[in-house]
């Protein structure tokens, strides 16, 4: 099958899904239009990981497995301020993760007798994201946007259940301006499916039958105005926004019904009504993204050697292009795909010191990269949702014209990534969020230096300044599954 065909194939697969579900539903969410709001919101989650890696590398034709298991607790705190208006939206994003990890290892190397091995790791991880985003007209835009990080990492390595032990401290910081222009508009449109939701519950018992698309529309509107004066203590004001909406429905005539199976429904899903984010629009865009990184390393202990440290800065410049597309199918599913294409020009400097002399490389990592994803989630009610959803990235280092000038580091590198994941998710209360998360992937990398590529890092730099430098290959599989609670302040 050739590139054309497979293209062709992918297409009308969307096509076809997008066409067969939205005859479901005649309720066009699309048509909603985000009124202007400032929207705060705060969450806590903790995470239970489990992880399962059987792993096959090849070096020098000696042939090694790795079989890994991992006991993986996690909690994270985030807080997020949206600011929308029809000139502007604005997202401001931190989150505090703190990540306490139990690996057990077990080698197999050629004719030498399988190790069994145990680490313990701490890590701490700190995220600033801001995305500000000016419209021009109605279609165009630009972004002037920040990333930054900050990452703590500690581990202790136990070797074969001896007394060998060994200790890596890593800290990684880096600091993106990614700016971009282009065309589009993409749009919240959650409560308006909520709307949907009130109001589909209401007829199907008999308690109100008599609204159009344009109720809906309005009703959303009154919804998203209520949830955005939420504070920490909204739960005491939830009797006046139930009055407020019930006097909504009187005006506008759906309603006239004082059952207790009335507002029992309408208790009950306006205090489900912290639906995750959909959205709906086309967004396509360039982008130029400068950077920095720096990263250091102190590696001590009985097994690897004498003590060391590295430094590693780099300067970075990505550049590329970008779509996004987004797409409430009916009032129960939605379709998200994304696509970019993006070159990386990175040029640093490595330090290596240890109690024998200290020397220096000069990093060169010019790269393009390839990443497309689909998503689909469905929605069956208030409580629950579930998505479906797969990846593919593909990333190639290209190698640098000045290999001939000294200490310079070179990387001559290509790697692949699929991915599938399926996540459900359930509202235990209308604060307390149940996640099951499922990732099954498979990597292939083949280098003539040691570089760990993390596809889901923004730019795909290095992510270890290891003083490894010979011919590498791998490829293997990583099955994971982990259990999260959220919960949300407001």
């Amino acid at each position: 099958m050739n590139l054309k065909t497979l293209l062709g194939t992918i297409i009308l697969s969307l096509v076809l899904s997008e066409v067969i579900l939205a005859q479901e539903s005649n309720l066009k969410l699309s048509d909603y239009q985000y009124p202007n709001l400032k929207r705060r919101t705060l969450d806590t989650e903790i995470d239970f990981n489990n992880r399962y890696l059987k792993k096959y590398d090849s070096e020098d034709y000696t042939e090694f497995s790795l079989r890994r298991f991992t006991l993986d607790n996690k909690t994270k705190y985030s807080y997020s301020h949206n600011t929308s208006s029809r000139q502007q939206q604005l997202d401001i994003f931190f989150n505090q993760k703190l990540d306490f990890l139990n690996n057990k290892w077990e080698y197999s190397e050629g004719n030498f007798e399988e190790s069994i091995n145990k680490d313990r790791l701490y890590n701490a991880d700190f995220n600033l994201y801001l995305v500000n985003r000016f419209f021009l007209n109605a279609k165009t835009f630009y972004e002037l946007n920040f990333t930054s990080n900050i990452n703590i990492y500690d581990n202790l390595w136990i070797y074969g259940g001896s007394e060998d032990e060994n200790f890596i401290r890593k800290v990684n910081t880096y600091i993106y301006i990614p700016l971009k222009i282009g065309k589009g508009r993409i749009e919240q449109i959650q409560d308006v499916s909520h709307a949907a939701f009130i109001l589909k519950a209401l007829s199907e018992v008999g308690v109100s039958s008599n609204f159009g698309e344009n109720h809906v529309q309005e009703f959303a509107t009154l919804l998203t105005g209520l949830k955005n004066k939420r504070l920490l203590n909204h739960r005491k004001n939830e009797l006046d926004e139930l009055e407020i909406i019930d006097s909504f429905l009187e005006s506008k005539d759906i309603s006239k019904n004082d059952t207790m199976k009335y507002y029992y429904i309408l208790k009950d899903m306006w205090s489900y009504g912290n639906l995750p984010v959909r959205k709906n629009g086309l967004g396509y865009a360039l982008f130029v993204t400068p950077g920095y990184n720096y990263q250091e390393e102190y590696q001590a202990g009985r097994y690897d050697g004498p003590p060391y440290t590295l430094k590693a800065n780099y300067l970075l410049l990505n550049f590329g292009a970008e779509v996004t597309y987004e797409h409430p199918i009916n009032l129960n599913w939605q379709n998200i795909i994304e696509a970019k294409i993006r070159g990386s020009i990175l040029n640093g400097k490595k330090e290596y010191f240890t109690f024998d002399g200290d020397n220096y490389s000069q990093i060169t990592q010019p790269n393009i990269s390839l990443h497309f994803a689909q998503k689909y989630a469905y929605y069956p009610n208030l409580r629950a949702y579930f998505e479906l959803g797969y990846s593919a990235d593909y990333i190639k280092f290209i190698p640098s014209s000045e290999l001939d000038e000294k200490n310079r580091l070179d990387f001559n590198e290509e790697g692949v990534q699929a991915r599938i994941f399926a996540n459900f998710n359930y509202f235990l209360s209308p604060e307390l969020k149940l996640s099951v998360i499922s990732v099954a992937d498979y990597q292939w990398m083949d280098s003539e230096n040691y570089i760990p590529i993390d596809f889901n890092h923004p730019v795909n730099t290095v992510t270890s300044i290891s003083n490894s430098s010979y011919t590498y290959g791998s490829k293997g599989g990583n099955l994971s599954c982990s259990i999260k609670l959220t919960y949300s302040f407001f």
